[in-house]
């Protein structure tokens, strides 16, 4: 090592400490952790959306790779034009059709499992708030009384009259079942308050609204159904709910 190599480190280590405090050397060599994290975090972002464009741009292609399925028309204008012999275009038109109907076929399968998925839940829903307020289900009852207001006022709001509007009229009136058991665990007897009896909730925003959550200022009984539709797959995610909302008539929101 030369003295002139030498000197220059001991140099660097005299910019480095101070007083027993770190002084960052002059030269450019050193970066503060805050612009690195914010430099590492900067990088995994586009790294990120490469990765997106990548397999955007590779499924697009697939796509376009597959063969285009001819029409009854273009088969016999291909005949027509001695292309392909009619046995040829009978056999691939008849191809065509087998392939759509195994196509529909297994939609309609996978909708009617799901159907079934989602009616078991709804019933599980509506057996577990029948074990956790039973009069809920007996005529004359506070408990009926504010079930069957609480459906009504969504049926009139344009909601279907079935189960599923049930579970979340159940929820509207008297909470989240888990919440019920909380309260039950802490000495109370009864469901859980709702916002319309005590006058407000701690869930009332009056902030800026969450672009993931529920839309800002939503009636609780709605809230609860949407909650429960989503869980039921009836809905991917909020976003869905609020651009079918964006036609929903005023009263639902507060």
């Amino acid at each position: 090592m030369s003295t002139e190599t030498e000197g220059s480190e001991a140099q660097s280590g005299k910019e480095s400490q101070k007083g027993g405090e770190f002084v960052p050397p002059s030269d450019g060599s050193w970066i503060p952790k805050k612009v690195f994290d914010s430099r590492i975090n900067e990088l995994r972002g586009d790294l990120a959306r490469s990765n997106a464009e990548r397999e955007a741009l590779a499924k697009a292609q697939v796509e376009a790779a597959k063969p285009k399925a001819l029409t009854r028309t273009e088969l016999n204008a291909a005949v027509a034009d001695g292309k392909l012999t009619q046995e040829a275009a009978d056999a691939e038109w008849e191809r065509q059709v087998i392939a759509t109907a195994e196509t529909r076929a297994a939609a309609a399968a996978a909708n009617e499992v799901r159907q079934r998925e989602v009616s078991g839940r709804i019933e599980a829903d509506l057996a577990e708030y029948r074990s956790l307020v039973p009069d809920a289900w007996e005529p004359g009852t506070k408990d009926r009384g504010r079930v069957a207001r609480e459906y009504e006022a969504l049926v009139g709001m344009g909601f279907p009259a079935t189960k599923g509007t049930e579970v979340a009229a159940m929820r509207a009136a008297f909470g989240d079942p888990a919440a019920i058991r909380r309260s039950r665990a802490t000495g109370r007897s009864g469901p859980a308050e709702t916002f319309a009896e005590t006058g407000g909730s701690a869930e009332r925003d009056t902030g800026a609204e969450d672009k993931d959550g529920p839309p800002k200022n939503l009636e609780p009984r709605f809230k609860a159904y949407y909650e429960h539709a989503i869980s039921q797959g009836v809905y991917k995610d909020w976003t869905e709910v609020k651009e079918e909302l964006k036609f929903a008539k005023p009263r639902v929101r507060r």
